[in-house]
């Protein structure tokens, strides 16, 4: 078993404009419970105190639950079907495709 890894964050506060806010607590509990796995320390302090997804690189990072690729905002799958179906990968991070059309693990 690795030992967990610490995230450091800066200690200056900052807001931002990405249209979902920070993951709560709650919900990324709920998130990595129905994975089965937790997420990697970086991503998830990234969700915690940047935003529920949307920003990053191509289309952006797929949010938790509630998040950005979650029912409603424009997938026709909702949350629990995403997780449950694991179309997110131990380790790994879901990026939107530059076109917008598919998403990609990395």
């Amino acid at each position: 078993m690795q030992a967990p890894h610490k995230v450091r964050m800066s200690p200056f506060s900052f807001t931002s404009d990405f249209a979902f806010p920070p993951a709560t607590e709650q919900e990324l509990h709920e998130t990595e419970t129905i994975l089965g796995f937790r997420l990697p320390p970086l991503l998830r302090a990234l969700y915690a105190h940047l935003g529920n997804g949307g920003f990053g690189p191509g289309g952006g990072i797929r949010g938790v639950l509630g998040g950005y690729g979650s029912s409603g905002t424009f997938e026709n799958e909702s949350d629990e079907t995403i997780l449950k179906n694991h179309y997110w990968r131990e380790g790994l991070v879901d990026l939107k495709s530059y076109a917008n059309q598919w998403w990609r693990s990395l």
